[in-house]
């Protein structure tokens, strides 16, 4: 029954190492360890994983070995990061081609679903929104658009002013309030902070560096090395000594 139910996460997802198709991987590894991975194949007997194990040049056997000692998504991307040669600019490519890929080879059946799925989100409208949109009410139709015009003049206005991401997001790392430090780490350095604080001015920041174990200047030199949050993520982790059932407790102290 399990066997019938498994289904692993689509090729676009990015959630490991931040490169397409390692989730998925990371799926199926896991379910053919565990005898649940009923129909679909892994490994050398899938052509599309064959793909992306010649891409971070990584066997099957290790890939498994390691999808199944790192049960933690991130800590998984971290090892094929470290045992991955690929660049940034190659990953970005690899990432661009698997999804150009994908568009290009779902049935047409599953695009034709989606469309109708959109279409009837629109009928699901207002009637007076409808009307507004096929012309008829041209006059308000129009100063709605101004309206929507100077909106947006004000947002990006607003958006121009620096401002760090929420404190529960996990982007970095997965633990909370990480990302976070890591904006404010990047703007401090290039004087772009504005009335924010960071490290031992703030004493939130103070709080999430003490449990890392990380200095403040040390943790903005890594930020500020590693532009790319998994990259960031991963060398947290590695000079980061606590474990994932003490990241999962810190974890959850923000959310409750």
């Amino acid at each position: 029954m399990k066997g019938r139910t498994f289904q692993p996460r689509n090729i676009t997802n990015k959630e490991v190492a931040g490169i397409c198709g390692a989730a998925r991987l990371a799926d199926k590894a896991r379910a053919a360890h565990s005898g649940e991975v009923g129909s679909y194949k892994y490994g050398a007997d899938s052509k599309q994983d064959s793909g992306i194990l010649s891409f971070l040049g990584i066997s099957a056997d290790a890939f498994q070995e390691a999808a199944v000692r790192y049960t933690n998504d991130v800590r998984l991307g971290v090892w094929v990061l470290d045992n991955c040669s690929r660049s940034d600019e190659e990953i970005s490519k690899f990432n661009r081609q698997l999804v150009s890929w994908w568009r290009k080879n779902t049935p047409q059946d599953y695009l034709s679903k989606r469309r109708r799925e959109l279409v009837k989100d629109d009928d699901d409208r207002p009637l007076f929104l409808q009307f507004m949109m096929t012309g008829h009410l041209f006059i308000i139709g129009l100063m709605l658009w101004v309206g929507w015009k100077l909106w947006e003049i004000l947002k990006r206005k607003k958006e121009k002013a620096f401002q760090p991401r929420d404190i529960l997001n996990k982007e970095v790392a997965g633990i909370c309030g990480v990302a976070r430090i890591t904006d404010k780490a990047r703007a401090k350095y290039s004087g772009e902070l504005g009335s924010y604080k960071y490290g031992a001015d703030s004493k939130q920041d103070s709080g999430i560096l003490s449990f890392l174990g990380i200095s403040a200047d040390t943790f903005q030199e890594a930020a500020v090395r590693y532009t790319n949050d998994v990259r960031l993520g991963a060398w947290v982790l590695n000079n980061c000594s606590r474990s994932d059932e003490e990241i999962l407790k810190f974890n959850r102290q923000f959310v409750t």
